[in-house]
C-alpha cells in the first residue's frame, strides 16, 4: 500500500504543478491582452490577483500535502479523501476561488479511478 499511496501523492503533486502552468499561461494571455489593449489595466490587475491566490493555494496545498500524515491512510480511497480535505482547508482559509476546489478534486478523482482500476 505504501508504494500506491506514494504514487497518488507523486501524481498529484504533478496534475497540481500542471494545473499552476496553466495559470501561467491565462497570466501570459492577459499580458497580450493589456498590451494590446483589448482590456484595462485595471481589468488586467484584477485578473492577475485572482491567478496568484490561485497559484498561491496551489501551492499551499501541495506544501500541507506533504505536511500532513497521509502514511496514516489504510486505502487510496482514504488518501483522496484527505487530499480533499485538505484542499478544502487550503481554499477555505485562502479565501481562493471555489472552482480550485472543483479543479483539484477532479485531479484527485481522476487519478483515484486510474490507480484502481482492476489489472486484466
Amino acid at each position: 500500500m505504501e508504494w500506491k499511496r506514494r504514487l497518488f501523492l507523486q501524481i498529484f503533486r504533478a496534475e497540481i504543478e500542471d494545473l499552476e502552468d496553466e495559470i501561467r499561461k491565462i497570466e501570459e494571455i492577459h499580458r497580450r491582452r493589456l498590451e494590446n489593449k483589448e482590456i484595462t489595466g485595471y481589468v488586467f490587475q484584477e485578473n492577475w490577483a485572482l491567478l496568484q491566490k490561485e497559484v498561491l493555494a496551489l501551492k499551499e496545498i501541495v506544501r500541507e500535502i506533504d505536511l500532513d500524515a497521509i502514511g496514516s491512510c489504510q486505502s487510496l480511497e482514504e488518501c483522496a479523501d484527505r487530499v480533499e480535505e485538505i484542499v478544502r482547508k487550503e481554499i477555505t482559509e485562502l479565501e481562493a476561488p471555489e472552482y480550485v476546489f472543483e479543479l483539484a478534486s477532479r485531479k484527485v478523482r481522476k487519478i483515484l479511478r486510474y490507480m484502481t482500476i482492476p489489472e486484466a
